[in-house]
């Protein structure tokens, strides 16, 4: 290890400055374009998502935030409706159950006469 060490600190001192030091890293490896390539990923599509990300764009809401979702948007959130809504934006009705159950032992929602309202 110490040998390793010292072939990479005599190396590194033989440049400049850490622009060199950037340049003669990307000559020595692989860029990230063919990385990703290599991986099976696109790597334009890659590009465009992280794009999105930075602008805040295109993002996802958790399973749990579509439920509570629900419970603020609908007139009258009974189960069933909760379901119905949280199906639509692809979260399984077994899902969802659980979800209302853990919310209302957490002392996060109420339910009364099957109706559920945020605590």
């Amino acid at each position: 290890m110490l040998a390793e060490r010292q072939d990479m600190d005599e190396a590194f001192a033989e440049l400049a400055d850490f622009a060199s030091m950037g340049e003669r890293l990307e000559e020595a490896g692989v860029d990230d374009e063919t990385y990703l390539e290599a991986s099976g990923v696109d790597p334009d599509a890659t590009a465009e998502a992280g794009e999105r990300a930075e602008r805040g764009e295109g993002g996802s809401r958790s399973r749990t935030a579509i439920i509570t979702d629900a419970l603020s948007e609908l007139k009258e959130p009974t189960t069933e409706a909760i379901v119905t809504y949280a199906r639509e934006r692809g979260v399984p009705k077994s899902y969802t159950e659980q979800a209302l159950e853990k919310l209302r032992r957490a002392g996060e929602v109420t339910e009364t006469d099957g109706v559920y309202r945020r605590l």
